[in-house]
């Protein structure tokens, strides 16, 4: 006896979804003709039904890890897991921010020039942990099971995170020659980062795709991811599917990175295309080791708990891009908030008329290793900000401060560092670190 029923399936991330559910209910006997749409969560089954139950279709469905319902999940239920994901996802967030858990992953000592490959590699291995903070996201949607299907194959279950860190490593070393060869032509003084406000604006884009990643993969505000068809698909790699970690590994390289910054400054030293492309060919494999363990356990336990850890890994996914989003906003000064834009002029002109008397404001402050001081000072007065340091505060990542409004960029030193600046306009500014992790705030008052 045929019976057609139309039912809900929840749980479908990506436009793949639905080929991976028919495919392996069309193995079951007794199924005659399914259809299932991605964009309304919809299906209708044809079956048999002396042949094969509706609890069994259902129990393979759940199998995948989806879920078949024959009646629409209720609005309030919807909200209702919607508000818990979200609070979740904040406490969280609050959590990494408040214990500043990824400023302390940040090795104390950066690469720096005339080291050995051997100590670039050691360099690497300490900043492994933070690669597994900035970059984690990333690799952690390259290591969950593109489909719902498990495999007894364990080159697929690890080749996700090999691809992966392959495609980094070849892109270090490249990048590595190529500044090498800058090097060489225009000598090794020059600098070979790229603006703050750019790198601010990279990783933003990045934090944003990251967040609609893990929102469409938990199936939140399903209406709106949908209708953004790159994430997670990736057209470029449609056709490529098992070597699209690889492709994602190679854009990792331009990530705007720290530890990779001070890597680069090393490359273009050495002055030499081949010993840039060593030196940074000899860092990244330094990171390997404990990249290339996170993204195998996730692939392994992945495939074993497909279901929790595409929940699990999609909430840390979001986590991980709103850190990088808030970085991304420090470094280009979105988050930096005027209250007010009164000038000055007329007391800084007064000021001016007193040659050689010119009234300035000392503000003392000491460093600590996991935040910056927060500061007020007087507008139309100029400072002279002193800021005691020791070799226990200082690491990684707060050792160079950026006050973008003022053009300043000053690296610290154990001692006291002096700041000079004067402001000319009320209101609330914001500084941050070379890597916009750690920031401070200088309030100016009239």
């Amino acid at each position: 006896m045929k019976i057609t029923k139309h039912f809900y399936i929840t749980g479908m991330h990506c436009s793949q979804c639905p080929s991976i559910i028919k495919k392996n209910l069309e193995r079951l006997p007794g199924i005659i003709k399914i259809s299932i749409s991605y964009k309304t969560n919809t299906a209708t089954i044809t079956f048999h039904r002396d042949q094969i139950s509706w609890n069994q279709i259902t129990s393979c469905i759940k199998s995948l890890g989806y879920h078949a319902t024959e009646n629409k999940m209720e609005s309030t239920q919807q909200t209702k897991n919607f508000l818990k994901t979200i609070a979740f996802i904040l406490l969280l967030t609050i959590f990494l921010k408040k214990s500043q858990i990824l400023n302390y992953l940040v090795p104390r000592t950066l690469a720096q020039n005339n080291m050995s490959f051997g100590m670039l590699f050691l360099i690497g291995l300490a900043t492994s942990l933070h690669c597994v903070a900035m970059c984690g996201g990333i690799n952690l949607f390259q290591c969950l099971p593109s489909s719902k299907q498990t495999t007894n194959k364990k080159m697929d279950i690890f080749s996700a995170t090999l691809f992966y860190n392959i495609g980094r490593v070849l892109s270090y070393s490249t990048i590595g020659g190529f500044l090498g060869l800058i090097g060489m032509i225009f000598g090794k003084e020059i600098n070979p980062s790229v603006s703050v406000f750019f790198q601010g604006t990279i990783k933003i884009i990045a934090g944003l795709i990251m967040i609609l990643m893990g929102l469409r993969i938990l199936d939140l505000m399903p209406n709106f991811c949908k209708k953004i068809s790159f994430i997670p698909k990736f057209q470029l790699f449609k056709n490529q599917k098992k070597h699209r970690p690889f492709f994602v590994g190679l854009l990792n390289g331009f990530m705007p990175c720290g530890p990779l910054q001070s890597m680069q400054i090393v490359a273009i030293a050495t002055c030499h295309p081949l010993y840039g492309a060593l030196s940074m060919f000899f860092f990244s494999l330094g990171t390997l080791p404990f990249m290339l363990g996170f993204g195998s356990m996730i692939s392994v336990l992945g495939h074993k708990f497909t279901s929790k850890m595409m929940h699990a890994g999609s909430i840390l996914i979001i986590v991980m891009g709103i850190a990088m989003l808030t970085q991304g906003t420090n470094l280009s000064g979105m988050s930096s908030i005027r209250l007010e834009k009164k000038a000055t002029s007329s007391r800084s002109t007064h000021a001016e008329k007193k040659a050689g008397e010119k009234t300035s404001q000392i503000i003392h402050s000491t460093l600590s290793a996991g935040s910056y001081p927060n500061i007020t000072v007087k507008a139309g007065t100029p400072v002279i900000w002193k800021i005691q340091a020791s070799e226990q505060t200082i690491n990684g990542c707060n050792k160079t401060i950026l006050i973008d409004n003022y053009n300043i960029e000053k690296v610290l030193e154990p001692g006291e560092n002096t700041i000079k600046f004067t402001p000319k306009e009320t209101g609330t500014i914001t500084y941050t670190c070379w890597m916009g992790m750690i920031t401070g705030t200088i309030t100016i008052t009239d």
